[in-house]
């Protein structure tokens, strides 16, 4: 009873009962550097899988602080079970191999600018991967940003998921849109 009650206090939005337990669904968090630059990768689904050989979506959020930023790079790395479809704005390079991640550049950024990368991947087949099933498709992003001659640290942000499977009931990584756990 006591998930019942938090996920419903959350929802209300007002103090769920003390409880020991763990959350049982959590949702990724942005990655700010010191200077207030900020990362986010995101897969939305509502089962959090894809099949072999199906494409699907996902975003990276990306922001520099208040001093804008001369320069910045985003580069996303997919793992090998997945092949590189699109992406929104186009990659300035790379093909998204660990050894080739797809870098998206920009320069003179105003304080406080973000943006969107809307990125399509596909998961291999079976012919192309007879052991793509249950494969963790997630990617990694980070950000390098540079201001004046200053370059920071990067940051990196993962999407959670998506897993590749042909089962309907599976459920698997992060939903947009509340979770609530019912006791029968």
């Amino acid at each position: 009873m006591k998930h019942t009650q938090v996920w419903i206090a959350a929802l209300l939005g007002c103090a769920a009962p003390e409880t020991s337990e763990a959350p049982i669904s959590k949702t990724a968090e942005p990655v700010t550097s010191p200077s207030g630059a900020r990362l986010e990768a995101h897969y939305f689904s509502a089962t959090g899988w894809v099949r072999p050989g199906e494409s699907y979506p996902f975003t990276v959020d990306w922001a520099v602080g208040s001093a804008g930023a001369s320069s910045a790079v985003v580069s996303v790395v997919l793992p090998a079970a997945v092949v590189f479809v699109e992406a929104t704005p186009p990659p300035t390079s790379g093909t998204g191999t660990a050894l080739n991640p797809l870098r998206f550049s920009f320069s003179a950024l105003a304080p406080n600018r973000s943006s969107r990368i809307v990125i399509t991947a596909r998961s291999r087949t079976l012919a192309e991967d007879p052991e793509i099933m249950w494969k963790d498709l997630s990617a990694n992003a980070s950000l390098a940003v540079t201001t004046g001659l200053v370059s920071e640290p990067a940051i990196s942000s993962a999407t959670l998921g998506p897993k590749v499977t042909t089962h309907e009931t599976a459920r698997y990584g992060e939903r947009s849109f509340p979770l609530v756990m019912v006791e029968y």
